[in-house]
């Protein structure tokens, strides 16, 4: 498989045996754990987290010198937190394909080599 290492670590699991909204959940929970870690930032939840790490302006992960550049990751990284970890959390979503389920674990892994190179 070439998800991401710490995609696996927290849903692989849950992958193959189909639980896979739980593993959409958790691999998103997780990665918000890891950019709070990595940045330092103080803030409580996912979104305040990304806006404090990958601002544009003031960055304290940066991914590129080009402003640009910066915004879209904050918005890929806001957008990934706002619709994979904050809509399970809060409502009962369905992830009953497990090709949208594993497309959307990819996203995260994306996220995950971002988040490894900023």
């Amino acid at each position: 498989v070439f998800l991401h290492p710490e995609v696996l670590k927290v849903s692989g699991d849950l992958i193959k045996d189909g639980h896979y909204r739980q593993a959409i959940l958790d691999a998103y929970i997780h990665f918000v754990q890891k950019v709070k870690e990595k940045s330092g930032v103080s803030a409580e939840n996912g979104v305040p987290i990304m806006q404090q790490a990958f601002s544009p302006k003031n960055p304290v992960l940066k991914i590129s010198d080009n402003p640009d550049e910066q915004g879209g990751t904050l918005n890929l990284f806001v957008g990934g937190v706002m619709m994979f970890r904050n809509m399970p959390a809060h409502f009962i979503t369905d992830h009953s394909d497990p090709h949208k389920a594993i497309e959307i674990l990819t996203f995260a892994s994306l996220l995950f080599r971002m988040l490894d190179e900023a």
